[in-house]
């Protein structure tokens, strides 16, 4: 199992997505994160969590100034994604860049199907 401690800031979010092999838990334990579920959408905000089956369409986004979350993923085909994916950092920087073809070529690496843009925020 891999158990990533992951940080975001508002608007921050994931593509919509599906892990074929791995089921997945978020739990927030800082701020408020929307999660996208199939066809329904569910707010969490610090302590709550959410059970993510393995093939279940989802994605997250940050709607308060900071959050922070864990989600404990089942095989841990996530932990090796997230390690090509990702990039190595000394201090967070004030933006973000990213290949998307990095992003794409490891999530089919690791059993992940991006299947669409991260879902918008409500205003």
């Amino acid at each position: 199992m891999a158990l990533p401690d992951q940080w975001g800031e508002r608007g921050d979010a994931t593509p919509l997505h599906v892990h074929r092999s791995e089921a997945e838990i978020c739990y927030a334990l800082e701020g408020g994160v929307t999660a996208w579920v199939a066809d329904e959408e569910h707010t969490l905000a610090a302590g709550a969590a959410i059970y993510l089956p393995a093939r279940l369409p989802h994605a997250f986004a940050v709607h308060t100034d900071r959050a922070r979350l864990i989600s404990v993923t089942a095989p841990a085909t996530f932990a090796g994604f997230v390690r090509r994916a990702g990039v190595e950092i000394d201090e967070v920087p004030s933006t973000w860049e990213f290949d998307l073809g990095t992003l794409m070529a490891a999530a089919a690496d690791h059993e992940i199907d991006i299947i669409g843009p991260p879902p918008q925020l409500p205003r």
